[in-house]
């Protein structure tokens, strides 16, 4: 669940965004911001949303701004989003399922402001690393969560279109405590983000909804899943228990695992094969206009 920071940065970042810091929600206090790479071809472009990884605690939506830049260059729009990130003194109240919220709203901000945007609606992709990539995965299966009244922009759909998920965890209800994230162990880093206050049930409740492998419906949408085989934070077996659950469920998915791969795009030949395989998904679901 480290952000893969270093791992997305592909390219040097020449113009920037053509938007920065464009507010899309306020929650919990905090204003939400993201940065927008506007594709130059003319119409409604597909759009790639780009989510951060970094625990659910750390990283920043400009991480992802590298690739961002690739994508607006190939034809998407390509969108950086934040999002609210627990922190144990300054934000103990950001946990599950406020991270969610977040980018479920980001996405139907940008349904609701796709004219503005010469965006189209139906071609939103979620691209995540890590705690990024969990979220993402998330988008492509559920729904805005109703049960707390209106919630803002809700005639808009927050289910993305499609997913690229990399090395992101899909089942938190397994035992992560022998796993290290530098001083405390990966369980603590889960603990957190779904929230120590909370009841023994609440907790168990609330692990199995944070858990991607739990979520898959008739209406899950095409994935891209990666991970390395080397992992030692998100264990590989996370990805493959997620491709087994989507390939259950019959809904498609594309699974690359890399053989040197650790928690990042750092070896040899994986930064290849991550452009190659995420283009040509793209190409194929998002494409076209």
């Amino acid at each position: 669940m480290l952000a893969g920071a270093a791992g997305l940065r592909v390219a040097n970042v020449e113009g920037g965004p053509t938007q920065r810091g464009v507010i899309y929600s306020t929650a919990g206090g905090e204003r939400l911001g993201l940065d927008i790479w506007r594709a130059p071809q003319p119409g409604r472009r597909p759009v790639v949303l780009c989510i951060h990884g970094g625990a659910w605690r750390g990283g920043k939506r400009g991480d992802m701004g590298a690739f961002a830049e690739e994508l607006a260059a190939a034809g998407y729009t390509a969108v950086a989003v934040s999002y609210r990130l627990f922190d144990p003194e300054k934000a103990p109240g950001n946990v599950w399922p406020a991270a969610f919220v977040d980018v479920q709203r980001a996405v139907r901000w940008l349904r609701a402001n796709a004219e503005g945007l010469s965006i189209d609606p139906e071609r939103i992709t979620a691209l995540g690393a890590s705690a990024g990539g969990h979220l993402a995965a998330l988008l492509g299966m559920c729904e805005t969560r109703q049960e707390e009244g209106a919630v803002p922009l809700g005639r808009y759909s927050s289910r993305v279109n499609a997913v690229i998920d990399l090395f992101g965890p899909s089942d938190l209800t397994r035992d992560f405590s022998a796993l290290r994230l530098g001083p405390v162990s990966v369980q603590d880093v889960v603990e957190d983000f779904i929230g120590r206050g909370k009841s023994e049930a609440e907790r168990a409740a609330g692990k199995e909804a944070a858990s991607p492998v739990r979520r898959i419906d008739g209406k899950t949408v095409p994935f891209l899943v990666f991970h390395g085989a080397l992992d030692p934070i998100v264990p590989v077996e996370q990805g493959r228990l997620l491709e087994a659950a989507l390939r259950k469920a019959g809904r498609e998915c594309r699974y690359v695992e890399w053989a040197k791969e650790g928690h990042g795009l750092g070896a040899a030949g994986t930064m290849e094969s991550f452009r190659r395989e995420t283009m040509a998904f793209l190409g194929r679901v998002a494409a076209g206009g």
